[in-house]
């Protein structure tokens, strides 16, 4: 018989392992897959449809990141063709809805001749300013991140160095899709950015040594 076995990975950034493990979860129920075990313990879940074996597993990646693994596993009598178009099109379908939890939209401030620890207060200062509770503040990797109660909304903030005393602050919004519809998602990711970037834009008039 031909076996197939393909995998995937979808990462969310500022998402615990246990809430990317609750949303794979959501996203199999949506589409109708059956879980068969679940560890919650060690966050893995298996799960069968139409001759497929598939094992989901969250990790930790690091940097404020998870990741859901998606494995296929796949052996019938047909053709290795047809088997393998078959893997490819769950992973598809899992894929594109694993990706609806969290969409995301960035840019980048630039300022001149502004130490980086001034550039992490700059960013802190901007997010608090729109409203954000801050939930990461992180000095040494010049991260700060946040998110709102009253929107399915994060937003994060990290600092670099562009030589010559020179910053780029990169702003991230990360917006839960599946709380909103997609236009809305996108829409509101990418004015959160405008409104923060907006608000570094200040400290352009200002003297910021």
């Amino acid at each position: 018989y031909p076996v197939v076995e393909k995998s995937m990975q979808q990462s969310y950034y500022f998402t615990t392992t246990k809430t990317a493990f609750a949303w794979s979860k959501m996203a199999l129920d949506k589409l109708g897959y059956v879980i068969d075990e679940e560890d919650a313990a060690n966050l893995t879940l298996t799960t069968q449809k139409d001759g497929l074996k598939i094992v989901v597993t969250a990790t930790d990646i690091g940097d404020n990141a998870s990741a859901v693994n998606v494995q296929i596993n796949a052996e019938g009598g047909e053709s290795r063709d047809m088997l393998e178009s078959t893997v490819d099109s769950s992973l598809t379908e899992i894929r594109d809805e694993l990706a609806l939890y969290q969409y995301s939209k960035s840019d980048t401030k630039m300022f001149e001749s502004t130490p980086l620890d001034k550039a992490f207060r700059m960013a802190k200062n901007a997010l608090v300013a729109r409203g954000y509770t801050v939930t990461i503040s992180d000095a040494g990797k010049y991260v700060v991140a946040g998110s709102k109660s009253a929107k399915p909304v994060k937003a994060a903030c990290l600092i670099n160095s562009m030589g010559n005393n020179g910053v780029a602050i990169e702003i991230t919004a990360y917006v839960n899709g599946k709380k909103l519809s997609e236009s809305a998602a996108t829409e509101l990711a990418a004015s959160e950015v405008a409104a923060l970037i907006k608000y570094l834009g200040r400290y352009d008039k200002l003297d910021t040594k």
